[in-house]
């Protein structure tokens, strides 16, 4: 995968509300790797939302090899203090576009009004 990273400097004094410098998430992430549960390099920048910035009208051009994707990853954690949900940075990244297949029920597990699906004798 190809990425163009731009970084998007947010300084992080802590809670916007409380000030605090405990954060749930990162805690959390820290100690699942001292219990060895999580690998040392695993989220290196605390929790993210990926938010893809896709041109609906450019839509269909995501099914070609060299379409590339913007994509605004938001760093995020939780005041350990308040419960706050903030933003700690934020990264623009520009990646090949992956296609994501969906998959339906299973076979079987579809409502009486699908073709093919389980009915009942009433």
């Amino acid at each position: 995968m190809t990425e163009e990273n731009k970084d998007i400097e947010v300084s992080d004094p802590g809670c916007p509300v409380c000030g605090s410098k405990k954060k749930l998430i990162a805690g959390t992430i820290a100690q699942l790797k001292i219990d060895g549960k999580l690998s040392k390099d695993a989220f290196p920048k605390g929790a993210v939302l990926q938010v893809p910035l896709i041109d609906q009208a450019k839509v269909m051009k995501i099914m070609t090899p060299t379409f590339k994707v913007n994509t605004l990853v938001i760093f995020y954690d939780i005041c350990a203090d308040c419960l706050t949900f903030y933003s700690t940075g934020a990264q623009l990244l520009e990646q090949d576009a992956q296609m994501q297949v969906t998959q339906g029920p299973p076979p079987g597990q579809r409502g009486p009004d699908m073709k093919g699906g389980s009915s009942t004798p009433f």
